[in-house]
């Protein structure tokens, strides 16, 4: 199994733990800091923690934007 196929598999499950573990090993997916809602000072945990486990994840089950492709 690749890393592609397990990352398909567990967000396919959409569990929200899975979710948690697999929202770490995507990039940011906001195009610049105003789109940004973080409360926490960049470069602590707090904001890590928040940005995998809370901001990411919300972005996984937004709608895709057609406007992207």
């Amino acid at each position: 199994m690749t890393n592609r196929e397990l990352l398909v598999e567990q967000l396919g499950f959409k569990d929200p733990e899975c979710d948690k573990v697999m929202s770490r090993f995507i990039n940011c997916p906001h195009l610049s800091e105003e789109y940004c809602n973080n409360p926490h000072e960049y470069g602590t945990s707090a904001y890590q923690c928040y940005c995998d486990g809370t901001c990411k994840v919300e972005w996984l089950n937004q709608e895709v934007d057609p406007d992207l492709f």
